[in-house]
């Protein structure tokens, strides 16, 4: 088993907070990764405990004596205010600096069973219940919202994702689209929700689905949903990102696509002479790096093999998004989409430029893989990476 630490609880926070509301109104128990104490110094064993609520544990200046002075701010899973996992959830992400504070992960805490007693999150066990959950896809575990009505309706096809996380993203998206749609109707008003992402606005979308093709790995992992005279279509290709960092984002795509480009063959020309056996045969444990001078070969990395601006397809996205969906933030008559992470980018030609410089930047890269033979060097894997992802590179 593995310890559920701050950062992979924060992967899909909605579901986690939703999640460790339930298990804790049940008494349900957590499963501990090491003993603990409590406040008077009793042991408690490992295989399981019960939880009560967070606790996000800062300090403010006393104005009156100048000494700084705690100023907790705790959710208790039984409080009268949070009688759902809804209000629960809603209360810990509106009320607490997800993007503002970057000691957040280091100042929220699990309150035990006693109300007292607290333990930081790398303290507990991810389960397939809590923090988890299969990596393999079931869609089973799909829920639709209200783009399943529409969808039904219409004879729309609804398009599963291809992968696991994926769908627990959808899943996120479409429960707020479809909670923030009911506020509408109860409250008598049009219910026409325009989505904001990276300042670009989608008018009247129902939801969110799988990219067409999904099954075959393209760029694009979802397509926005949207209602216009009663018909759906797609509006709105996304590349998303897992993590909260530019260091999260790894990959941004294989070279198949372009192994004839003359930069490619010149990297790949380049190790051969100085890995003839490959960089696993060479003992391995080293990233080799090289910029890519290619604008053009830049954008379809980031974007997909097919981008151009205005055409947006699976291989042709709008947008990159990082981290899951938390909450719709609403200005006027539109609503933001807030997620786990500041990272959600247009295709923009100020967004592109970002995406290209810096840490997100695209670069060459091979690592040791015995079982791989990129471009013909033997035991080598060859791809495209964001220059971030990793903190030791040997440039070339």
């Amino acid at each position: 088993m593995t310890a559920l630490n701050f950062q992979e609880f924060n992967k899909r926070l909605r579901a986690n907070l939703k999640t460790f509301w339930q298990m804790s109104v049940t008494d349900r128990r957590f499963v501990l990764n090491k003993a603990t104490k409590d406040w008077d110094g009793q042991v408690k064993l490992t295989e399981g405990i019960l939880v009560s609520g967070l606790v996000y544990e800062t300090k403010k200046m006393d104005e009156n004596t100048g000494r700084e002075v705690k100023e907790n701010r705790t959710f208790l899973c039984r409080d009268d205010l949070y009688h759902t996992a809804d209000k629960f959830a809603n209360a810990v992400i509106h009320r607490l600096p997800f993007q503002g504070d970057p000691q957040i992960g280091k100042k929220l805490k699990v309150v035990l069973y006693d109300e007292k007693t607290t333990i930081p999150f790398g303290n507990l066990f991810k389960s397939p219940d809590f923090g988890g959950g299969s990596t393999s896809l079931d869609l089973g575990q799909l829920k639709w919202g209200h783009l399943g009505f529409f969808a039904e309706r219409c004879g729309f096809e609804k398009l599963p994702p291809g992968k696991q996380i994926e769908l627990y993203w959808l899943n996120d998206f479409n429960e707020l689209i479809t909670r923030e749609r009911e506020k509408l109707m109860k409250s008598g008003q049009d219910v026409c929700l325009d989505l904001e992402i990276a300042g670009v606005k989608i008018s009247n979308v129902i939801g969110a689905m799988g990219a067409p093709g999904a099954k075959s790995d393209p760029k694009a992992d979802i397509v926005f949903v949207t209602c216009k005279d009663g018909c759906l279509d797609y509006t709105g290709f996304a590349s998303l990102k897992d993590g909260t960092e530019v260091k999260h984002f790894q990959q941004w795509g294989g070279l198949s696509d372009f192994n004839t480009h003359s930069e490619v063959k010149k990297f790949a020309e380049d190790l051969k002479q100085m890995y003839p056996q490959g960089i696993t045969a060479a003992g391995g444990k080293v990233n080799i790096g090289r910029e890519i001078q290619d604008r053009d070969m830049k954008i379809q990395a980031i974007y997909g093999k097919d981008y151009r601006r205005g055409q947006y397809s699976s291989d042709s996205v709008q947008f990159i998004i990082q981290g899951t969906p938390q909450r719709l933030q609403k200005t006027g008559n539109v609503y933001k989409l807030i997620t786990g992470s500041t990272h959600i980018y247009s295709d923009s030609i100020q967004d592109q430029n970002k995406l290209m410089t810096g840490s997100s930047r695209p670069v060459f890269m091979a690592r040791s893989d015995s079982g791989r033979n990129d471009l013909g060097v033997p035991g080598t894997r060859i791809f495209i990476y964001s220059a971030g992802g990793r903190t030791s590179w040997n440039w070339i």
